[in-house]
Formats: structure tokens, sequence, C-alpha cells
């Protein structure tokens, strides 16, 4: 939002430059009627094109989430399927490790218990470790878990969506959603690094508006009616990098 008032205080500071006459003789050519036009307008667009990457940006990570989601509960359906076809233990226990693993389970089911005393006589209560289920570990766990299926003779589920091949199609989508997330947040941060330069790179929104104001001072006095009207107008700078 503060970008936006920045603009909408550019805004008001060029109308007020305007009726003064400031634009009728400036000082620099940045500070001429149309150039003044031109980078508001540019500054507008800036703005509009940040909403409309972060709105692309929201709605990849929320499709990311969903299909993420799906799959891990999935991943369950399919360890039950697996332990009803008789595949061996050993295997089981593998697949069990994965789907652990893609859900973000808790590795143990231990009580929390006290495993030491502080000074001031309260217990350090020691918390069973949880995996980790980032996205990427996502992908890479339930692809490993796909591998053993197809390795798994005895693996032939009767529901087309726990089929290999199914299975592969979802993995796929997986690694679509990630992709997507992350193409759309590069184009999200091009975009705030073309408006940051707009608003408060050299000769943007922010340094203009203090060489109007500026301008006022020289053209009317410091303490002249004009020269406080412009300075109420708050614009302010950010910290780049």
């Amino acid at each position: 939002m503060s970008n936006l008032k920045n603009v909408e205080g550019f805004n008001k500071l060029i109308s007020l430059y305007t009726g003064y006459g400031g634009t009728q003789v400036p000082g620099s050519p940045n500070l001429r009627v149309e150039s003044l036009s031109e980078l508001l307008t540019q500054a507008r667009e800036a703005l509009l094109q940040v909403s409309v990457t972060k709105t692309g940006y929201e709605s990849a990570t929320n499709w990311r989430e969903v299909t993420f989601v799906q799959t891990k509960l999935l991943a369950s359906r399919i360890l039950s399927e697996l332990k009803s076809c008789g595949a061996l233990p050993q295997t089981v226990a593998d697949a069990a490790g994965m789907v652990r693993k893609i859900r973000g389970r808790v590795l143990t089911d231990k009580p929390e218990t006290p495993a030491a005393v502080t000074d001031s006589g309260k217990p350090v209560v020691k918390r069973p470790r949880v995996t980790g289920s980032g996205y990427d570990s996502v992908i890479y766990h339930f692809e490993k878990l796909i591998e053993t299926l197809a390795a798994e003779p005895k693996y032939a589920p009767g529901l087309p969506e726990l089929q290999v091949p199914a299975l592969k199609q979802t993995l796929q989508h997986l690694r679509a959603a990630q992709e997507a997330v992350a193409n759309s947040y590069s184009r999200l941060s091009l975009a705030r690094i073309h408006r940051d330069t707009v608003l408060y790179g050299e000769w943007g929104v922010h340094h203009t508006a203090m060489a109007i104001k500026q301008q006022v001072r020289a053209r009317f006095g410091f303490t002249s009616l004009q020269a406080v009207e412009v300075g109420r107008i708050e614009i302010n700078p950010i910290k780049l990098g």
C-alpha cells in the first residue's frame, strides 16, 4: 500500500506543480509536463503488473497445494493396496517409509518424555522428530515409491488411479505444479524489480518528487504557501537491495 500511496501522492504533486506554472520553465527536462505524465503512467503500469503477476503466483501456489495434498492422500491408498497384494514385508516397509516422508508424518509414535532438567528445575521435553514434507522432497519420494511398485510383480491394482502408469502421470503433474510456481515467482520478482526501479530509482517517482518540491521552494520561497502545500504530500523512499 505504501507504493500505491506514493504514486497517488505523486499524482497530487504533479497537479499542484502544474497549477503553479512550474512545468512552463522547468530547470530539468525531467520536470517537464510530458515527462511527469509519462513517469506517472509508467508507475501505474508497474503497480498493475506487480498485481497481475502476484495473482498468477498465488494461483500457481494454490494449484500446487491442492495437487500435493491429493498426492499425500493417494500415497496412503497406495500403501494399503501394496499391503493387500501379499508383497514381501521388506517391500512394504520400504514403501511405508517413503509414504511417511511424503505425508510428513512423525517418525516415532513414542510419547513426549522429559529428557533432562534445567537449572530452574523445569524438564526439557524431547519431542519426536518429524520428517520433512517439502514439495521437492514429496516429488523425490513419490518417484521412489513408483519405482518400488513397478518392481513388485504382485502389485496389480484394479483401480486405474493406483496403477503405475497413472501414478507416473501424477508425478508429472507434481513436477508441473512445482515448475509453474517457480516460473510465476520469477515473473513476480522481475515485476517487483521494475516497479522499484520506476518508483525509487534515479529520476523515479521519489527522486522526481523531491526535485519538484525543491523547484517550488526555489521559485516561491521555502516558507511560501506553495512550498508548504507541496511539503505536506508524503512520498516515502524505500531501501533497495
